[in-house]
């Protein structure tokens, strides 16, 4: 009931691993991603091949001007506009 009422302001979040070869190797990369529970919109939250506190703090603030790496981050998807009531 409640995710019903709530769906049109609702997010989840997970990761997944992918490997890609670099030049230096075969490398394991997090990818962090959000998905809008009513449209089932997925956005980019990041990606890193060493997840770690600071990198969490970062990808986990909302965007804004004093923020630019979560902002390049996120890049179009930043415009959460179309989720948010009112």
């Amino acid at each position: 009931q409640f995710i019903r009422r709530h769906k049109d302001v609702l997010w989840a979040t997970d990761f997944f691993t992918t490997e890609v070869w670099t030049p230096t190797g075969l490398t394991t990369f997090y990818v962090l991603f959000f998905i809008h529970v009513q449209t089932r919109r997925i956005l980019p939250g990041g990606t890193t091949d060493s997840p770690n506190e600071a990198w969490m703090k970062q990808v986990a603030r909302p965007p804004s001007p004093t923020n630019q790496l979560s902002t390049a981050a996120l890049g179009h998807a930043a415009d959460l506009s179309p989720f948010l009531p009112g």
